[in-house]
């Protein structure tokens, strides 16, 4: 008997890390720091010492950077959940299939 190569239960719970823990640590957590009103979109303050306008630029460039990348995360993550239960549906499509074509050959034989 052939040995199991694909296992959807182990994609599904994959998927439920990915979900549960991943993009929700990421939507509930740290979006909302950087969103407005978190604490992590307010500018500190840099004063008007000399060297304070870089420090504000350097600020608004990491913000925007972070960002961008958490956006990018989060795009990831749904493309990633979106993949894998694309690959579960094809798999039990095939296993449907592998099914048919058993029984029909079964039948034959008979």
């Amino acid at each position: 008997m052939t040995q199991r190569k694909f296992d959807p239960e182990a994609l599904e719970e994959f998927m439920r890390v990915v979900r549960e823990d991943l993009l929700k640590t990421l939507e509930d957590e740290l979006e909302p720091l950087m969103q407005e009103g978190g604490s992590l979109n307010k500018e500190p303050a840099f004063g008007q010492l000399e060297g304070s306008n870089t420090a504000r630029q350097a600020y608004s460039t990491f913000h925007s950077g972070t960002w961008t990348n958490l956006e990018s995360i989060r795009a990831a993550y749904y493309g990633m959940l979106k993949t894998l239960q694309d690959s579960i549906d094809l798999h039990e499509e095939g296993e449907s299939m592998n099914v048919s074509e058993t029984t029909s050959y079964e039948n034959e034989l008979s």
